[in-house]
């Protein structure tokens, strides 16, 4: 009888291993740090206002137009880089990124 409570004993804690192992690698992380989403824009006007949330703002469609793209934090990324023959001016307000 030893012996067989010896191997139930030790596929018992295979199993409390195996599982603590599965609980470890599923553990997610609490939903305030997930990452936000992200908006993209398109500029119609000068100049071009962003606003508090992450988002990708792109410059006015067409050549000879200057853009001035205003973002407001959250990691914007602005894109004032697909039309040349003109000036774009960028700026950006607390926690920007730019791409140009």
């Amino acid at each position: 009888m030893g012996k067989n409570v010896a191997m139930v004993l030790a596929a018992a804690v295979l199993v409390a291993v195996a599982v603590s192992a599965v609980m470890a690698q599923t553990s997610s992380a609490p939903p305030s740090s997930a990452p936000s989403s992200t908006t993209a824009k398109q500029c119609y006007s000068k100049p071009c206002y962003g606003n508090a949330n992450r988002e990708v703002i792109y410059e006015r469609i067409g050549d000879r137009k200057s853009d001035l793209i205003r973002a407001f934090g959250n990691f914007d990324r602005l894109h004032a880089n697909t039309y040349s023959r003109d000036k774009d001016q960028l700026q950006g307000f607390g926690g920007m990124t730019s791409s140009t």
